[in-house]
């Protein structure tokens, strides 16, 4: 609770000119007002009134808001906070009629004789109910401004942290993954296992140097995606009947890194890495302004699917990653009929300008 109260560690100059200004308007305020009020005396008596009687307000004032909220009230210690708020206020409220008697009367107002006790003592009781009252206030909406915005901190913190490990986890799947295809691929002495390993080295590059952002382009993930198609391509060959279909014109578009993949994955890993016949894979990526379409179906072996539906922990920690990041801007439909089908819409981010111009 005391790191909920503790916003400002020192007084520096923008601090210190909010409180002078605050307490110069109220000043000039009340002695307006009463001016008009009751004009029996003049603007400046007025006015030296209010300075007389101001360094009582202020202490009672920051009395309360710097000492018994923090004390008491946030530490939901209410009983001890009202008997201290009393307490103190019946202490003001005498120092202020002390200043009346031996100041305000004789000294501004040039009054000997002083029968005003009980109206005075009601006048300051309603002056520093409304006056600490509002300095009250003002510190509340300061300290439930600045504790949200450590929760706000505190919580994107988190989700940070979270995304970060959501996408470490799919990191050594895809390389899990892709190194069991390789080695399919030499034992079988394939061909275009060398070929697939220098792809693989390529692909191992992006992802260790080039999507430690944010984001990335659209197009430099989509070529990643493309690096590992055709590297799954090289290993299945003949069982493999594959059909992509990208977009004519890449737009200026980011997108967090390693979103699509483990789609992608997903369907050779249960379409022709399962099935020993010659299996079928569709995809198809197509993006209409800023929202971006990704389709991919595939045969799948039913038996293969086991428990999770085919998700696994690639398709479970991408779904989170959309949460995490696209709330409410994406949708996504997978289903397992006939073919196994994924439906992915997500609203992506453009390009900044700035961006754009310095390429």
């Amino acid at each position: 609770m005391n790191k909920w109260f503790n916003i400002y560690q020192e007084w520096n100059w923008e601090r210190l000119s909010r409180h002078l200004f605050y307490w110069s308007a109220w000043t000039i305020f009340l002695s307006v007002v009463n001016a008009v009020m009751m004009p029996f005396w003049t603007y400046w008596q007025w006015l030296a009134f209010e300075l007389s009687v101001l360094p009582v307000k202020i202490g009672f004032s920051y009395l309360v808001a710097y000492w018994l909220l923090p004390k008491y009230l946030y530490p939901r210690r209410y009983l001890a906070f009202l008997a201290s708020y009393l307490f103190f206020f019946v202490v003001f409220s005498g120092l202020l009629i002390v200043v009346d008697i031996n100041f305000v009367y004789p000294v501004i107002l040039k009054q000997k004789i002083y029968n005003g006790f009980f109206a005075d003592a009601v006048h300051w009781c309603i002056q520093l109910i409304h006056i600490s009252g509002l300095v009250v206030a003002i510190k509340f909406l300061q300290n439930f401004r600045h504790e949200q915005a450590r929760l706000f901190a505190l919580q994107k913190e988190k989700i940070e942290t979270e995304l970060k490990y959501l996408k470490n986890q799919v990191r050594p799947h895809f390389l899990f993954n892709t190194l069991n295809s390789l080695y399919g691929m030499v034992l079988e002495n394939h061909p275009n296992s060398a070929e697939s390993i220098v792809t693989l080295s390529d692909m191992m590059s992006y992802m260790l140097y080039e999507s430690e952002e944010e984001y990335v382009s659209l197009q430099r993930e989509l070529q990643h995606i493309q690096d590992y198609i055709q590297m799954e391509k090289l290993r299945y060959q003949r069982k493999l009947l594959l059909e992509v279909e990208w977009p004519e014109a890449m737009p200026d578009l980011l997108i967090v890194p390693h979103l699509l993949l483990p789609f992608v994955e997903n369907a050779f890993k249960h379409g022709p890495g399962k099935n020993p016949m010659q299996s079928s894979i569709y995809v198809s990526v197509q993006v209409s302004g800023n929202m971006l379409e990704l389709c991919i179906q595939n045969t799948y072996k039913s038996d293969a699917i086991g428990e999770q539906g085919a998700s696994g922990i690639g398709l479970e920690t991408v779904q989170k990653r959309l949460q995490m990041r696209y709330p409410n801007r994406y949708q996504l439909r997978i289903e397992a009929n006939e073919l196994y089908e994924v439906y992915l819409q997500v609203e992506l981010e453009q390009v900044p300008q700035h961006a754009l111009n310095l390429a």
